[in-house]
């Protein structure tokens, strides 16, 4: 069963949206039309840039932690052989 909405549109039951494999972006169009539409990708894409930028930081701050850690003991273990001879 279809029902009207604004003029020529028509919007479909959700079984039909969700076995057609609907994206985000088309339920916020079919909401409140293309500013919704993008809206809701540009709310994912800005998402998706957070996450990106917090896994840089994440790998970062690892990877100076282990060469911190990997150049004090390499520097120590210098110390030692120097004082050994």
């Amino acid at each position: 069963m279809r029902t009207p909405t604004r003029g020529h549109e028509w919007i479909r039951p959700p079984q039909e949206l969700l076995e057609q494999g609907t994206q985000y972006g088309d339920i916020g169009r079919h909401l409140l039309g293309m500013k919704g539409r993008v809206l809701v990708d540009a709310s994912l894409v800005i998402t998706q840039f957070g996450f990106c930028v917090a896994y840089f930081i994440f790998l970062g701050n690892t990877l100076y932690d282990l060469t911190e850690k990997q150049l004090e003991l390499n520097v120590r273990t210098a110390l030692q052989w120097q004082s050994h001879l």
